[in-house]
Parts: structure tokens; C-alpha cells; sequence
């Protein structure tokens, strides 16, 4: 069984509260019933050694009656002022005195309808000489040593125990009124808990459903772009909900743009594909035609031959240049890398590329300082030969064109510069897009050392520069001049 996560979260609200309240309301409930036995037990200490005391003296009154015993009225004015028990006495100003006050009638009057009792014997006999009104029938325990013990009888009651001289008490209190009381406590703290916790959830319950329902809205706006409505985004509004949402909502929105501008290039890529290919391919249905209508002297037959010829090598060269670009796509390019001087490699090719620059008018020039770099050294090749052979082709004049090579900051850098029309800036985010071209002139269509152009040379080039862990960019100053700066890792990469 699945459980949606709003039901997730409740559960285990619910579960902490639960567990929270129930831990608190124990540990409140063992508090609370330590007070009441620990005052249970101080009353019980200080009422046995009040009426011990007082018996004492009426004794020595009884005896010698011009001793005067000298009553307390209510008895408990010796109690210190910084004890203060709650709940086993009125208030001490409070408290009606009785007529013939003292300890006996006073523990009568207060104490003993709050369930404490007492009884005292006297050594000359077994029956106890004072005792209680609500006093259970006890047998005067069996001690002879001299000193106070304590009884506890689970369920029925406290008591202590004490022997002076030739006296001895015991000082108790029924349980029944201490359990009632704490059953009470019990029932109380059950149904506050119940009554808060239950709040806790419905309040809990009615916020979880507030901050995840963006995510309904998000869910709805999903399912809008997975059919294909890649235009849809979710409302700003959701933003506001939580933070976690609005950056959720911020990364989906991302994602949709992102997938918007893919398929918009994919339909773009297609369509500049098919415009690619199908003008060669109508170039040569229509002279295979031609050579299909009628005889023909030897020299139109070579014309068609070679329009073909052109036709099939263009058609060739898109065709490789995608299978090139699917597989950098794909990660199935193995680089062949090595430490290699890339001033030996640019001047090499400078050398190689003079001759067909010259040949068309223009200049190279090359200034490169010591430099090496982890790259294979074909595919940088390959993208310095197809920088030069765009500054000719993509420049209707003569040009010069500047090669470089320099180490920075842990960088090889291969600048190619040119000294031709430029590239207006709307076009140089776009250049490195497949099938892109800025401008179209004659030079555009002829054939080069490397074959027809398939406007794919500088996605390619991009591709090999990212494989390598580099970058490569381009600026350009329209009528001045245009730079591609390519930057290759000095040192093979850490791996982890």
C-alpha cells in the first residue's frame, strides 16, 4: 500500500505527538505523585514527633500538676516557614481552632479527614492510651530498639513507626484518598492529552494540506508539458508557499525552458538537416535525370559526372559530420590524450595552411610561446584546421589571420584571429549551434582540403573542445576583427 505523502506526514506527526504527550504526561503524572507522598511523609514525621512530644509533657503535667503545659492552640506554628506542603492542611490562618486546643485535637480537626490517623501505647499496656477516631485496630509492633520506622502496605496505607522511652505511636494515613487522587490526575492528564493532541492534528492536518497543495498544481502543470505543452509553467504564486517549493518550483520551470529551447532546436536541427541534405540530393536527381534524356556528347556527360561527384561528397561529408556528433553526444568519442606541445602543433598546421591561404589572397601569421597541454593532438587539429579554414571561407575579401598559443593560469590558449567582416553579436551565442551559419557567400560552397562545408564544423569543434575538459568562445568586433579562443587543460585531469 502506498501512502500519499500528506498521510505520511500526519502519521508521523501524529505518532511524535502521541509519544510527546504521552512521555510528558507520565513523567508529570511521577512528579506529581512524589509530591504527594513526599508531603504525605513529612506530615506524618512531624505529627508523630508533635503528638510524642505532647503526650510527654501531659504527662509530667499529670504527675506534677504544678507543671503547667503550656498548649500550641492549633500545634503547627513550629513548622518552618520555608516548607510549604501542598495539599494535606488548610491554610494555617485559616484553620478553626479548637476549645481545648493541642496537637490531639487539632490532628483531629484537621488531619483526620484528610485520612491520617494515629495511635499511642504505653508500655504498661497493650491497648493504645489515645488514639484516632478513624484509627485501624493494630497490634502495637513487636520493637523494643528505640528510634522510627517506616510501613508502607501497597493499596491501604503509610505508616511510621516510633518508640521513645517507655512510649511508642504510630503516625499513618489511608492510601485510598492518595490513589483517588492520583486516578484523578490520571483521568485528567488522558483527556487533556486527547483534546491536545487531537488539536495538534487538526490544526497539523489542515496546515500540511495548505503547504502541499502547490504541489497539486505543479503535479497538474507537469502532465500539461509531458503532452506536449512545453510553453506551460507553473505560477509564480506556488513560490510563495515554502521555500522548498518555490525552489522546486524555480528548478521545474528550469527544466521546462530547458526543454522547450532542446525541442526547439531538435525541430530546428531537423528541419536545417533536411534543408541540408535535400539540396544535394535534388542537385543530383536532377542530373541523373538529365543523363537520363537522350544521348549526350562526352562533355555534358562529364559536367553531370561532376555535379554528382560534388552532390555524393557533400552528401558524404553531413552525413560523417552526424555520425560524428551523435557519437560525442553519446560519450563513445575515446580521446587518444597525451602531453603534447601545442606550440609545435598550431605552428605545424600554420605551415600546412599557408600555401591555401595564400593561394586565395590572404595572410597567416603565427607567434606561439612554449606550451604543452593533455589533449590528442588530431582532434585539435582538426579544430584549430577548421577555425582557419572558416576565417577564409566566411570572408568574401582578403584577410589576415593571426595564430597564437600562450599558457595561462594552468590553460593552453590557441587564438585564431581574423581580420575580416566580424560577426554581429546577436549571432555569437549561436554559432556553435548545428547547421548555423551567420552568413552565406560564394566562397561558402567551394571545395577546401577537407571537402564540401556541412555547417557542422564548429558544433564539432565545440564538441572536441568540451571533451577535452576545455572551453571555446568567440568575440568579435563587427568590420574589425573575430576571435576564437580555444582552452585546453595544461595537466591531465585527478581521478577520483
Amino acid at each position: 500500500m502506498r501512502w500519499s505523502l500528506k498521510w505520511k506526514i500526519q502519521f508521523w506527526h501524529g505518532l511524535i505527538l502521541v509519544t510527546l504527550a504521552l512521555v510528558l504526561g507520565v513523567l508529570f503524572y511521577q512528579h506529581e505523585r512524589e509530591i504527594i507522598i513526599r508531603e504525605t511523609d513529612w506530615m506524618l514525621i512531624h505529627s508523630r514527633q508533635t503528638l510524642m512530644h505532647y503526650v510527654e509533657r501531659l504527662k509530667m503535667e499529670r504527675a506534677n500538676p504544678s507543671v503547667k503545659l503550656e498548649r500550641p492552640g492549633v500545634g503547627w506554628e513550629d513548622i518552618p516557614p520555608e516548607w510549604k506542603p501542598v495539599g494535606f492542611q488548610p491554610d494555617r490562618n485559616e484553620v478553626e481552632r479548637p476549645k481545648h486546643g493541642g496537637p490531639v485535637e487539632t490532628f483531629k480537626a484537621v488531619l483526620e479527614t484528610q485520612g491520617y490517623y494515629f495511635l499511642i501505647w504505653d508500655s504498661s499496656d497493650d491497648d493504645p492510651i489515645i488514639q484516632s477516631e478513624n484509627a485501624p485496630a493494630i497490634e502495637r509492633p513487636n520493637i523494643r530498639a528505640r528510634g522510627a520506622w517506616q510501613r508502607i502496605i501497597p493499596g491501604e496505607r503509610r505508616e511510621i513507626f516510633q518508640r521513645v522511652r517507655d512510649k511508642s505511636a504510630i503516625v499513618g494515613r489511608y492510601t485510598e484518598g492518595i490513589e483517588a487522587k492520583l486516578n484523578r490526575l490520571k483521568t485528567q492528564l488522558l483527556a487533556g492529552g486527547a483534546i491536545l493532541v487531537g488539536g495538534a492534528i487538526l490544526v497539523g492536518n489542515f496546515l500540511v494540506f495548505r503547504s502541499l497543495r502547490p504541489l497539486g498544481q505543479i503535479r497538474q502543470k507537469t502532465r500539461d508539458v509531458a503532452s506536449g505543452k512545453l510553453s506551460e509553467r507553473i505560477e509564480p504564486t506556488t513560490r510563495r508557499s515554502s521555500l522548498e517549493i518555490a525552489e522546486l518550483t524555480d528548478d521545474l520551470n528550469a527544466t521546462f525552458s530547458s526543454l522547450e529551447k532542446l525541442f526547439q532546436r531538435q525541430t530546428a536541427f531537423t528541419a536545417d538537416a533536411s534543408h541540408e541534405l535535400r539540396t544535394p540530393l535534388t542537385a543530383l536527381i536532377a542530373q541523373v535525370k538529365r543523363g537520363q534524356g537522350g544521348d549526350r556528347s562526352e562533355e555534358d556527360y562529364q559536367h553531370i559526372f561532376e555535379i554528382c561527384d560534388r552532390s555524393l561528397a557533400r552528401l558524404k561529408r553531413i552525413v560523417d559530420d552526424l555520425l560524428e556528433l551523435s557519437r560525442y553526444d553519446a560519450g563513445q568519442i575515446e580521446l587518444d590524450r597525451e602531453d603534447h606541445a601545442l606550440d609545435l602543433l598550431v605552428s605545424t598546421i600554420a605551415e600546412d595552411y599557408r600555401p591555401m591561404i595564400e593561394a586565395e589572397g590572404s595572410r597567416l601569421l603565427c607567434d606561439t610561446t612554449s606550451c604543452s597541454a593533455y589533449c590528442d593532438p588530431f582532434r585539435i587539429e582538426q579544430v584549430v584546421a577548421n577555425l582557419i579554414t572558416n576565417a577564409v571561407k566566411h570572408n568574401p575579401d582578403v584577410v589576415n589571420i593571426f595564430l597564437s598559443v600562450k599558457e595561462a593560469d594552468g590553460w593552453g590558449v590557441i587564438e585564431v584571429e581574423d581580420s575580416g567582416v566580424g560577426i554581429q553579436p546577436e549571432h555569437c551565442e549561436h554559432l556553435f549551434d548545428r547547421f548555423y551559419q551567420e552568413q552565406k557567400n560564394e566562397k561558402n560552397r567551394r571545395l577546401g582540403p577537407h571537402g564540401p562545408s556541412s555547417g557542422l564544423g564548429l558544433a564539432i569543434s565545440k564538441a572536441i573542445v568540451e571533451a577535452h575538459g576545455g572551453t571555446i568562445h568567440v568575440r568579435s568586433q563587427p568590420g574589425v576583427s573575430t576571435v576564437f579562443e580555444v582552452r585546453i587543460p595544461t595537466n591531465a585531469p585527478i581521478s577520483t
